[in-house]
């Protein structure tokens, strides 16, 4: 080996760590920064390409004033509306509390939504099916029936609906085998 090659890696390796000072910067003069107006808006305006309510509802859902109705039971609505998909559904999601929804890229199902700014809770599933520049919608209609509220009644009455006579004590002959 020879015997100034170490030296010589060492000097290298001191030349590379050796920090060259940096050139002065020119200074500029201060100027004062350019004062910027912000302006808070509390409602921003709706897009120019969002869908307006019409005078067609499903269950409580107003529909987009491009809708046309086509079939209607009395559980289940479809509607045919000339906007595509992505709009309709802007619409929708603007319209509907959502917290299931299956959404692919030609279709969505939304999963019992309730529906916004009705005084009670209306519940229906959605079924979105994007048909190129017109969309498919189907609504069904989940709320539940109201509960049906029986009329109070007394012990002797409910004693006799399971067949027991309070004022004998005894069962009712078709019931006591």
């Amino acid at each position: 080996m020879r015997p100034w090659l170490p030296s010589v890696v060492a000097l290298l390796a001191l030349a590379a760590c050796h920090r060259r000072p940096r050139a002065p910067q020119p200074t500029s003069p201060a100027v004062p920064a350019a004062v910027v107006e912000e302006r808070v808006v509390e409602d921003a305006p709706a897009a120019t390409d969002d869908l307006l309510p019409g005078t067609l509802n499903a269950f409580g859902l107003p529909m987009p004033t491009v809708t046309q109705e086509r079939l209607a039971t009395d559980d289940m609505k479809i509607f045919r509306v000339d906007a595509p998909m992505p709009r309709v559904m802007r619409y929708l999601e603007q319209r509907l509390e959502v917290h299931n929804a299956d959404i692919h890229p030609l279709a969505a199902v939304i999963h019992r939504a309730i529906v916004r700014g009705v005084q009670s809770n209306l519940i229906v599933d959605v079924g979105v099916r994007d048909e190129g520049d017109r969309t498919m919608v189907t609504v069904w209609n989940r709320t539940p029936p109201p509960a049906a509220t029986a009329a109070p009644r007394t012990l002797d009455e409910g004693l006799r609906a399971v067949g027991f006579d309070p004022a004998t004590g005894q069962y009712a002959p078709e019931f006591n085998r």
